[in-house]
């Protein structure tokens, strides 16, 4: 069996917009075996459509809270090419080029 968590019951592994199942591990801090975080964070990497800037800066905070930099390092490079951080304060929005909409 796949230890990870599906986004809602009868998942069948398509996209998704955002990073929902993720943030179980930050900000919400549920209690779960390192190796499934890992893989939540793998596998919604890859089934997470490019939309929400925000959304990599979560990934970012998932890999380096259980010590994967690299991974880490390209999440946070995937919110940059988005133009996020942008403007003359660096200041992070929810859509690509800090739009706001």
């Amino acid at each position: 069996t796949k230890q990870y968590h599906p986004e809602y019951e009868g998942y069948k592994e398509g996209m998704v917009k955002q990073a929902d199942v993720v943030l179980m591990g930050y900000p919400l801090m549920f209690p779960m075996p390192h190796n499934v975080y890992f893989n939540d964070l793998n596998f919604y990497g890859n089934h997470t459509r490019n939309s929400v800037a925000m959304t990599w800066a979560i990934f970012t905070i998932g890999y380096r809270s259980i010590g994967y930099d690299d991974q880490a390092a390209k999440a946070f490079d995937a919110t940059v090419r988005q133009n996020n951080p942008s403007g003359p304060f660096h200041t992070w929005g929810e859509y690509e080029e800090n739009s706001g909409y």
